[in-house]
């Protein structure tokens, strides 16, 4: 992590704002956050995005479904699903 520039955190800060602004605008709910690492930047964050305690997919242009995650288009940040409330798992 000692590598990461000043310009990396800039944009991962930039990812994170603007995936907050995207769930504020579709009225989606933040769950847990969790560690997970940007293999191409080095760089960790995500968080579960559930509505009426399912996980959210979207056919918005900058998300996609693969797996178990939801991928970002936007300075490739990364969204993992994380437990449901509704289930526990």
């Amino acid at each position: 992590m000692s590598s990461v520039n000043s310009a990396d955190n800039a944009q991962v800060d930039h990812s994170i704002m603007y995936l907050n602004n995207y769930v504020q605008k579709h009225k989606l709910t933040w769950l847990k956050d969790t560690n997970v690492i940007d293999e191409k930047k080095g760089l960790g964050w995500s968080a579960t995005i559930y509505v009426d305690g399912k996980p959210y997919t979207s056919g918005e242009k900058y998300f996609k479904r693969k797996g178990d995650a939801l991928v970002c288009a936007a300075r490739n940040a990364l969204i993992t699903f994380g437990v449901d409330p509704a289930t526990g798992k």
